[in-house]
């Protein structure tokens, strides 16, 4: 009977001292189940896109020269220029021969000067040189074609004034037909009205150490000549 009474009572101790253990256990903090909202990041700004700058061409530019004229690039009407000779006098009928050209466009020559127009004969050439000295152009022909002298004749008469400073005239030479004046030759094949005019245009009466006397010239015309 004591040993029921003392198991019973040390089980009863056991019990108490258990729920005393249990009750001095820290009680757990509850965990929340809520997720927090994950913090949204600010929006990017969106970029414009860059422009794209062209490549400029920083370079000076260079200045264009024109090139001399020369034989080979110059305006054909305005055939070629000639050096020019010393253009001192010599004996009237003294005959020269030294002239850089054929026919001649500089140098020495005769006092006197031919006389404006037409020849049916050769023209004196120191005569003809003291004329282009004055601004006059001569039209030389080495041809015997009627046709075409005809041609060089009309076209002669058809410029402007004639014959002030114009004079025509036959001569031996290796063109067919030159056009002179002081320092300036159009050497032609056959008959070129164009090329011919702009020659005419470009230096009759205003090249030539006294050009501008031709204008002034005396129109009377000298033995041989027609007008």
């Amino acid at each position: 009977m004591i040993i029921k009474l003392w198991a019973s009572f040390a089980l009863i101790s056991l019990v108490a001292l258990a729920a005393a253990c249990g009750s001095r256990q820290a009680t757990p903090t509850p965990v929340s189940t809520d997720i927090p909202p994950t913090a949204t990041a600010a929006p990017t700004a969106t970029l414009a896109p860059t422009p794209r700058i062209e490549p400029t061409n920083t370079a000076v530019p260079t200045e264009t020269v024109e090139p001399a004229p020369t034989v080979e690039n110059q305006d054909p009407g305005l055939g070629r220029a000639v050096e020019v000779l010393p253009r001192t006098h010599v004996a009237q009928g003294e005959v020269v021969d030294d002239y850089n050209t054929n026919p001649p466009t500089s140098g020495r020559h005769a006092p006197r000067w031919t006389e404006h127009g037409i020849y049916l004969t050769p023209a004196v050439k120191e005569q003809v040189v003291h004329s282009m000295e004055h601004g006059v152009m001569a039209i030389w022909y080495d041809t015997e074609d009627p046709e075409l002298i005809k041609q060089i004749e009309d076209f002669a008469r058809g410029l402007d004034s004639f014959p002030l400073c114009v004079i025509v005239t036959p001569w031996e030479m290796d063109s067919t037909i030159a056009m002179t004046t002081w320092g300036h030759i159009l050497e032609l094949d056959t008959f070129d009205a164009d090329l011919m005019l702009r020659f005419s245009e470009e230096y009759r009466g205003t090249v030539g150490p006294e050009a501008g006397l031709c204008w002034k010239a005396p129109l009377d015309p000298g033995p041989g000549t027609e007008t």
